[in-house]
């Protein structure tokens, strides 16, 4: 069956609700809450991610959101397996699609977010690896959307200006068990989250080993 894969600016997106997409979320969730109440010095999004501050009390997530990037890697803990294990599917669906070279890639670093009313992530890219994934837990339809920019946009924007030749951005809606798998180097960040139901992510890096 072919892999449908989207390139709005030739670099190819992988958006795909997974097999066993709700439950995996479900369980997710709980994994991802539990991770939440007994982290004292988790990360925090929205403002205070530029600054990578880390909370300094547990009300400090209330205000900005929670994320375990800084001090927790997903990876080393044996109750999210099963999450690594649908990641590595989809990434190598994703490269067999898309790789003319025998390609393996080794899962480096995940962690979990969580977002509440008003919260969000700014622009950045991952530098030091070369795909990304997010996966879905929680989601509310219309809002919290994640946004993908153009690579070349200053390239073309001083010559073009916005004159709509070409397309500057990618705007995904997160749904309940959607998995996305991603070029690093892609600018991106998400609208901010306006719901009072949380919104719960999954996110992981790998990096490549071409044979």
């Amino acid at each position: 069956m072919a892999v449908e894969l989207t390139s709005p600016f030739q670099f190819p997106i992988l958006i795909e609700q997974i097999e066993n997409g709700d439950r995996i979320a479900e369980e997710f969730c709980l994994l991802a809450k539990n991770l939440r109440s007994e982290d004292k010095e988790g990360g925090l999004l929205s403002h205070d991610w530029g600054e990578a501050k880390q909370s300094g009390d547990k009300t400090d997530y209330e205000k900005s959101g929670y994320t375990s990037f800084y001090n927790q890697n997903l990876a080393e803990k044996e109750e999210f397996n099963e999450i690594h294990q649908v990641t590595v599917k989809q990434i190598e669906k994703y490269l067999n699609a898309i790789s003319t070279h025998e390609v393996t890639f080794n899962l480096t670093n995940s962690w979990a977010s969580i977002y509440g009313n008003g919260h969000f992530v700014p622009d950045h890219i991952h530098p030091k690896a070369h795909l990304s994934v997010v996966f879905y837990a929680a989601a509310t339809d219309g809002t919290g959307e994640i946004t993908f920019k153009n690579p070349a946009y200053s390239a073309y924007a001083m010559s073009y200006g916005n004159k709509g030749l070409f397309r500057d951005t990618l705007i995904v809606p997160p749904k309940k068990g959607m998995m996305i798998v991603f070029p690093s180097f892609l600018a991106h960040g998400t609208r901010p989250h306006e719901d009072h139901a949380e919104r719960i992510i999954f996110s992981t890096n790998a990096v490549l080993e071409f044979v």
